[in-house]
């Protein structure tokens, strides 16, 4: 929906307000801190935190009521917004399925078609190519990293060539053109 149930219900902590306030700079290209890192224990919010700025990013009308005073948060009307669950397995791998997701599935398709393949640095910055702002939402790649890591391909697993195409991911993040890509990742402290 529109975000309104689910921020009827929701208390914006010390936590959640820094990674807004963070987080809608970049997305206004006012900020140079790309990626962000949720690290808590199983039950800390993470997802919580994930779906309350996705909402934001993609919603002004909900930025108005709940971001007023934060400075940028009128300064775009909608972000591109992709997010992805580890506990999921699409056959495109998570590039593929974030490239989906931003509607540009198939200028990735060839870097699933056939076999995982890593996409490059440039190939991501491609992807981030638009005029909106970009929001990647990442939550719980350890475990997706591990069953990954099941997988043989040549000389080692699939998970190595996910960890190539996310360490790209989060570095063009970094080096967009117009500093209005954000990633967010959550992580399980107490697991992995």
């Amino acid at each position: 929906g529109n975000g309104a149930a689910f921020f009827a219900k929701t208390y914006i902590t010390q936590g959640m307000q820094d990674l807004i306030t963070e987080g809608i700079a970049r997305l206004a290209g006012a900020s140079s801190q790309a990626v962000f890192h949720l690290k808590q224990a199983m039950g800390g919010g993470k997802t919580h935190l994930l779906v309350g700025f996705g909402l934001l990013a993609k919603h002004s009308e909900l930025r108005k009521t709940y971001c007023a005073g934060i400075a940028h948060a009128t300064a775009f009307e909608s972000a591109n917004i992709a997010a992805f669950n580890g506990r999921n397995n699409p056959e495109q791998f998570f590039w593929g399925e974030i490239a989906n997701q931003l509607g540009k599935g198939e200028q990735f398709k060839a870097f699933w078609t056939g076999g995982p393949k890593a996409p490059d640095e440039k190939d991501w910055l491609k992807l981030f190519e638009g005029d909106k702002p970009v929001l990647i939402l990442l939550d719980e790649m350890p475990p997706y990293f591990h069953y990954l890591d099941t997988q043989k391909v040549g000389n080692g697993t699939v998970a190595d060539i996910a960890t190539r195409a996310f360490a790209n991911l989060l570095t063009a993040s970094g080096k967009s053109k117009r500093k209005n890509v954000c990633v967010v990742v959550s992580d399980l402290a107490a697991a992995y």
